[in-house]
C-alpha cells in the first residue's frame, strides 16, 4: 500500500510537469489575427505595402485604403516596406490593431531607374536610356489597330 502511494505521487507530478509543459508550448506559438492601417506623412493611406512577419513567409500587401490584415504570432514583429518609404518594423506584443506611418525615402528614390518590368540602380545601368513621349508617337501614325501602333 505504501509502494502505491508513492508510485500515485510520482504519477501526479509526472502529469503535472507534463500538463505545465503544454501549456506553455501551445501559449507561446498561439496565432492573433493583427489588422491596421498604413498611411504616409501627411495622413494619406499607401496602397501596395508590403506587411511581413519576420523570420517567416507570412504576409500580406495593404489594400488601396492602406488597410491590411494577417495572422500572426502573438510575440512576432512585423515589417513594412515600399518603395520610396523606409522600412518600419513593430513588435506585435499580443496587439491587434497595429497602425503605422511611413516616412519617404527619397535618397533611395534617387538611385532607381525603372527599367522595362523592373528596376535597376542608375550604378547598375548601362546603355542607352530614352524617354518616348507615346502622345507624340501615337498621334503621327493612323491605324485602326491599337496592338500594331
Amino acid at each position: 500500500m505504501q509502494r502505491l502511494k508513492i508510485l500515485d505521487k510520482s504519477f501526479g507530478l509526472f502529469l503535472a510537469t507534463v500538463l505545465v509543459t503544454l501549456f506553455g508550448i501551445s501559449a507561446n506559438a498561439q496565432n492573433i489575427q493583427v489588422s491596421g492601417k498604413v498611411t504616409d506623412a501627411s495622413g494619406q493611406p499607401i496602397e501596395g505595402v508590403s506587411v511581413y512577419v519576420k523570420g517567416t513567409n507570412a504576409g500580406s500587401i495593404t489594400t488601396a485604403n492602406g488597410s491590411y490584415s494577417l495572422s500572426v504570432p502573438s510575440n512576432g514583429t512585423l515589417t513594412f516596406n515600399c518603395l520610396g518609404y523606409k522600412e518600419v518594423s513593430q513588435g506585435i506584443n499580443g496587439r491587434s490593431v497595429i497602425n503605422v506611418t511611413l516616412s519617404e525615402d527619397s535618397q533611395m528614390l534617387e538611385d532607381v531607374v525603372v527599367v522595362g518590368y523592373g528596376t535597376q540602380k542608375k550604378a547598375n545601368l548601362t546603355g542607352a536610356v530614352a524617354t518616348v513621349d507615346v502622345g507624340k508617337t501615337l498621334e503621327s501614325k493612323s491605324t485602326a489597330d491599337l496592338g500594331k501602333a
